[in-house]
């Protein structure tokens, strides 16, 4: 299976990274480095993350360390990182469809 960064995980990651380095460039590469980590093990063990709410096709896997998960599917023999969430944040009302 093919790991892709759909273009709204991006730009979260890129906002996140930015955010962290502007205040401590060595948490940014922390977080970089521990985010990295959670995607290969995603890659390769696609149902490590628990399935989320409604029996969805989607997954969420937290990222070690960090108060961060990663939203996912495996959607035509890919899986798709949709997002990054902080845990203390609201999920959209339209969750995991969103």
């Amino acid at each position: 299976m093919t790991l892709l960064l759909l273009p709204r995980a991006v730009r979260y990651l890129s906002d996140i990274r930015a955010s962290l380095a502007a205040d401590d460039p060595e948490a940014a590469r922390k977080f970089a480095h521990s985010f990295i980590q959670a995607l290969r093990q995603i890659e390769t063990q696609p149902e490590i993350g628990r399935p989320t709410v409604g029996g969805s096709v989607t997954r969420e896997c937290p990222v070690p360390g960090l108060p961060y998960f990663i939203p996912y599917r495996i959607k035509n023999g890919n899986i798709e990182v949709l997002r990054v969430y902080h845990t203390r944040r609201n999920r959209p009302p339209d969750w995991p469809a969103h």
